[in-house]
């Protein structure tokens, strides 16, 4: 469908702008999930499989203790998440680059800065004796 008139003219100099239109893409998606989203929601997935594999890990090592919740069809439901998780991080890898290095760029950073306010806590406590 081609438009005519004002309104194709405008929604042409909007496309040769770079700005992203209805139908033009991967420009639309991006403008939805910018490179810095993907990191973070990459970096997030990460942990959310590296938690359901110390479930997993934790019950294979240690059966004797006792357990507050009953994982609903343990083990298969956490594998197959585990699974999923690993998944959708290869997938975030291979489609989105730049945003899987923000990600990983972000782990750092934010350990660094937690182990920066750590050593301000422990310099404020010994002020106060």
């Amino acid at each position: 469908m081609r438009l005519v008139g004002e309104a194709g003219s405008k929604l042409a100099r909007l496309k040769e702008t770079g700005f992203p239109t209805p139908g033009t893409g991967r420009g639309a998606r991006d403008a939805v999930n910018p490179p810095g989203h993907v990191g973070v929601v990459f970096t997030a997935w990460i942990f959310y499989g590296l938690a359901v594999a110390a479930v997993l890990v934790l019950r294979r090592t240690q059966p004797q203790l006792e357990r507050p919740f009953c994982v609903p069809g343990y083990p298969w439901v956490s594998l197959l998440f585990c699974t999923a998780a690993i998944g959708l991080v290869l997938s975030m890898i291979i489609e989105r680059p730049v945003g899987a290095l923000i990600g990983i760029g972000l782990m750092p950073m934010a350990s660094s800065l937690l182990f920066l306010y750590q050593i301000f806590q422990v310099a404020l406590l010994l002020q106060s004796f």
